[in-house]
C-alpha cells in the first residue's frame, strides 16, 4: 500500500504538494471536467422541465378522472422537476462552500483571496 502511494505521489508531483483542496480541483474543473459539468447542468434543466410538465399533465389527468389517479404521483413529478431545475444553482453554491471563495464559476481560481 505504501509503494502505491509513493508511486502516485511521484507521478502527480503538482498534486502531491498542493496546499488546499481548491489547488487540486481547479485544474480539473477548469480543464477537462468543465465540459462534463456543463453537460450535467444542461441535462438537469431539460430533465427538470420535462418532469414538471409530466406532473402538470398528471394533475390534469387526476382532475378529469375524479380521484382514480392519486395526487401524490403528480406532486412527486412536480417536486422532482423543481429540484432538478435548481440543482445547478445548488452545485455552484456547494463548490464555493467546499472549495472557498477563490474558486469561481468560470473554472479556476482567482488571484485575490477576498
Amino acid at each position: 500500500m505504501r509503494k502505491i502511494i509513493i508511486l502516485l505521489l511521484c507521478l502527480l508531483p503538482s498534486l502531491a504538494f498542493a496546499q488546499t483542496i481548491a489547488d487540486v480541483v481547479a485544474p480539473l474543473y477548469g480543464g477537462s471536467l468543465k465540459g462534463i459539468f456543463d453537460v450535467l447542468e444542461g441535462a438537469c434543466y431539460v430533465a427538470g422541465i420535462a418532469l414538471a410538465i409530466k406532473g402538470v399533465v398528471k394533475l390534469k389527468d387526476m382532475s378529469e378522472s375524479r380521484g382514480q389517479i392519486k395526487l401524490h404521483n403528480a406532486l412527486i413529478f412536480i417536486i422532482g422537476g423543481a429540484l432538478l431545475v435548481c440543482m445547478p444553482a445548488l452545485m455552484s453554491v456547494g463548490t464555493k462552500t467546499l472549495y472557498g471563495q477563490a474558486f469561481n464559476s468560470s473554472g479556476g481560481t482567482t488571484s485575490s483571496q477576498y
